[in-house]
């Protein structure tokens, strides 16, 4: 129902601003309701020509600032003063979505869409549900402290988790320790286990998040210039191949641009035009292989 009068109005102004400036101070622009979307769009209208990589403020944010502390403060709110991450406790960015995305796996290698979907369809028996199943993963590669910790209520697992990385750090999916014990004193695994999450545990998750979103587009894009090669070839579009040759020679550059967020100079490295350009007969030679390991190779 919307309001009747100029005072109510004002009053629901007031009281959006104030949920505004107290969501920003405790969370940042990351817990403002559009916040990400807007800025992916103005940085998508405004960036450098050539530029079509996806798109994150706070990346951006960083690529850009080399204060980190600023950056953490604008991003993550007054609590990264603390070396606290409140953003994806106190967000307002979900309030107008269609589900709440407390109960979907937000883990960097989670698979997404397939959360999203379960979320829609289960609702807040979902977060339950995807505890089990993850338990259950856990335990059928042996690890049995993690398996417990997705079976306890959020209380009791954060305790049992800060345990962990007092013993065994923090590690990825695969197993690999990205963070050993040393990088967790005292304080840092009292906030964890109280269920505030470390600044610099938020920072290495969202820093492994950005990276896999930026390999899979290079990985996807690539393989789409590739079918599309192949399709013109058959058909002999010389105007098309040409395009493409262009498009891959300007996604090799965006890898460029993006090495240096990944620490690494041999990070995404180039592919050449060759693997473009031959991807018919690479795929031929495949077939054949296939054909003869499988017994139907004529």
């Amino acid at each position: 129902i919307g309001a009747e009068t100029k005072h109510e109005r004002a009053a629901a102004r007031r009281t959006l601003a104030y949920l505004g400036l107290n969501v920003g101070s405790l969370a940042g622009v990351k817990g403002l309701p559009f916040a990400g979307f807007i800025g992916s769009a103005a940085l998508m209208a405004f960036g450098d020509d050539g530029e079509e990589e996806p798109k994150d403020l706070e990346r951006w944010m960083r690529e850009n600032y080399e204060n980190d502390l600023v950056v953490d403060l604008l991003m993550r709110g007054a609590p990264s003063l603390l070396g606290i991450d409140l953003s994806a406790k106190l967000q307002q960015s979900d309030i107008f979505l269609p589900l709440n995305p407390q109960y979907i796996d937000a883990s960097p290698d989670a698979e997404v869409g397939k959360n999203v979907a379960f979320s829609l369809a289960f609702g807040p028996s979902a977060g339950t549900i995807g505890n089990i199943d993850r338990a259950y993963e856990q335990y059928s590669r042996g690890d049995i402290s993690r398996a417990a910790e997705y079976l306890l209520p959020k209380g009791q697992r954060s305790a049992l988790e800060s345990l962990r990385f007092a013993q065994e750090g923090y590690a990825l999916k695969n197993g690999d320790v990205i963070l050993d014990p040393t990088k967790f004193n005292m304080y840092e695994l009292v906030k964890n286990a109280l269920g505030l999450t470390p600044l610099e545990l938020s920072k290495v998750k969202w820093t492994y998040g950005q990276q896999i979103e930026l390999k899979n587009y290079f990985t996807d894009e690539q393989a789409r210039m590739t079918r599309e090669y192949k399709a013109a070839k058959r058909t002999s579009d010389k105007d098309t191949m040409k395009e493409l040759r262009l498009e891959w020679r300007d996604l090799q550059k965006q890898k460029d641009r993006t090495r240096d967020f990944f620490n690494d100079r041999q990070a995404i490295p180039r592919s050449p035009m060759g693997n473009l350009m031959m991807g018919d007969i690479k795929q031929r030679r495949r077939e054949r292989r296939s054909r003869k390991r499988l017994g139907v190779d004529e």
